[in-house]
Order: C-alpha cells, then structure tokens, then sequence
C-alpha cells in the first residue's frame, strides 16, 4: 500500500527552469518523487509524490510537511489530488515514461462496487500480461488504487487510477497494437466511464530514499 499524490501545474514557454523550482521544494521533503511534462501537452508539468509515513487520507492531511506543500503548490496555481495504491510506484526505481489512466466514478460508489471494479481490471490484466512479462514488453512497474473524493467541475467523484511505467512510448504504443489488447479492452470500455490517459515523460525525481 502506498499513499500518493499528484500534482499538475500549466505553463507557458520554457517548462525547464519551473521544474528545477519544483525539485528544490520537493527535495526539502522526506518524499520519493518524480517530476515530468506530459506528452500530450508538454506545457503542463506533473509531479507524482509518495508519501510513505502516511496510511490513510486523514493522516495524510495530518502531517505539517504535507499542509506546507500543499501551501507552497496553491501559491503556484497547481491542483493536486491523492490516491490510496496497492504498490508503490516506485519500488522498480525509475521508469523513463509512466502512463496514467484515471476513470471517474460518483463518490457514491459503494465498497462493492469499487471491488466489481478491482475485479474487472484483474481480468483485463490477466489477459493484458499474456503479452509477457515486464521485462519482456517494456514496463517498469504497475500500481492501481483509489482517489480520494474530489470535485471534477460540480461533481464530487472518486477515481480508479492505473500508474504503469514504460521503458519508452514505443513500447507502450506496440502493446495496443497486439491481439490481447484489443482482446481485453473491452472489459475497461464496458464500465461506461469517463475516464483521463496520458503519459508523462520523467524529467526529474528521487525515486529513493
């Protein structure tokens, strides 16, 4: 279990110089973190933190340490949410690209539901590793869990968030291409959610403590 956040700031111009801002604040914190640009839109930087001494939400937002970043991302203008993950994301260290894929449910969503939705995944994940293993198809890591509620416009939801890490965007583009993918996909597209993917290019971190 491993208690994250992630953070996104839009830019304009040079990402470069925001980013080693970002890295000096997160590095004054007992945190592992990465720090990127997504793909689909380079202006916008993302940090994915962990928090490791925290195991729930409410202790989360009990530590000084997190109220002072939160304070210090809001003085930049970023939003940042937390979700609760079966794995640490960064237990196989770096991994060069990191695709995320959060799908929106009402905050409603009972404990059953939520399981019917862990459920479903397992399978897709079943069928999805029939392309080998990590080493062999290019991932580094593979964490999933829940979000925190949250506002998406006047809604409050909850999300189910997949972390997978790439070795290079080549490789994650081959896997869609394979039988098994399009074999499984349906699984996911059945659920009938609105759901976010993009992948952040790793600019910077600390992936160890």
């Amino acid at each position: 279990m491993a208690i994250i956040t992630i953070t996104s700031l839009a830019t304009s111009g040079t990402t470069a110089s925001k980013i080693q801002e970002l890295e000096k604040i997160l590095s004054s914190f007992s945190v592992r973190f990465v720090i990127g640009t997504k793909v689909q839109d380079p202006n916008t930087i993302q940090i994915t933190s962990e928090w490791s001494k925290a195991t729930s939400f409410s202790e989360l937002a009990s530590f000084p340490d997190f109220a002072s970043f939160q304070s210090q991302m809001h003085d930049l203008g970023a939003t940042t949410f937390s979700a609760n993950m079966d794995h640490s994301p960064f237990e196989n260290g770096s991994a060069p690209l990191i695709e995320y894929v959060k799908s929106d449910f009402p905050a409603s969503s009972t404990r059953d539901f939520k399981m019917q939705i862990e459920t479903g995944f397992a399978r897709f994940e079943t069928l999805y590793r029939k392309r080998g293993d990590f080493q062999s198809t290019g991932e580094v890591f593979l964490s999933v869990g829940w979000t925190e509620e949250h506002l998406k416009g006047q809604d409050k939801i909850t999300s189910f968030l997949v972390v997978r890490g790439w070795v290079d965007m080549s490789r994650f583009e081959e896997s869609i291409q394979t039988e098994v993918f399009k074999e499984a996909i349906p699984i996911l597209m059945g659920w009938g959610a609105p759901f976010d993917l993009y992948h952040v290019e790793r600019k910077a971190g600390r992936e160890g403590l």
